[in-house]
Formats: C-alpha cells, structure tokens, sequence
C-alpha cells in the first residue's frame, strides 16, 4: 500500500471538471460493496460519458476507480470526513459544483444513479450541446 502524507477531498480535486461517485465502506472484501462495484463496472460508458470518477474508500486506504488490481493508497482522512462509522457501506454522489447530489446507505442501481445524474442543470445542458 502506497502512503502519501495529503490528498486533497475528492469532491473538492474535480471540481468543475468530473462528478465524483464515493463507495464508502467500513470493512473490506465485503459482498455488498462487492456487488455496488459490479453494478458500476458493468455500466462503464454511462459512467464515463457523465464524466463520473469513482473513489474506493475504507477504513485506512482509497483507491480511484473501479479496476480490482487498482492499489490502495493510505489514506485515513477520506474515511473520517465522508463516513458515517455506524454503517457498513454508503454512497455519496457530488456533482460538478462539488455539491452533495445523493446519498445512499445501500445497493444503488445503476439506473437510479443515471437518472439523479441527467435531472442535474449542468448534465441536462450537456446533453442539449451534445445533440
């Protein structure tokens, strides 16, 4: 595990330029996060066509992305500014202004995190310079 002594909150490092999803979790290897990973790796284009980041966190450590071999980085400041110690697996969506857009203390489909992301101003305006 690599250790860096500062890393900026996610949220606030992508401001204006990508959503950031958080998959906050108090242990590991658990069958829920497990599954929530599944759910956004098997929806990748989506994901990566709403300029959405994915942070991993835990306890100790983070990681970016969905990839299994991705190596966690030391970290314990992320777990203690974003998680709720009492529950096992939480997901927090924050949107291009860096405001909190969703919160989730259990599986989220796909489906409902793409549509909380197209109802947002700046996703629907996106979608209008698009077409």
């Amino acid at each position: 595990m690599q250790a860096i002594p500062f890393q900026e909150e996610p949220h606030l490092k992508h401001q204006w330029k990508q959503r950031v999803l958080l998959v906050i979790s108090n242990e590991t290897n658990t069958k829920s996060v497990e599954n929530q990973i599944e759910e956004l790796t098997s929806n990748l284009t989506a994901l990566n066509e709403r300029k959405l980041i994915v942070y991993q966190i835990k306890r100790d450590s983070f990681k970016q992305g969905l990839d299994k071999q991705s190596q966690w980085i030391s970290n314990k400041k992320w777990y203690d500014v974003y998680a709720d110690r009492r529950k096992s697996l939480e997901i927090v969506l924050f949107g291009l202004d860096g405001g909190q857009k969703l919160y989730a203390e259990q599986f989220l489909t796909s489906e409902k995190l793409l549509e909380t992301i197209d109802a947002m101003p700046m996703r629907q305006s996106e979608m209008r310079q698009k077409n």
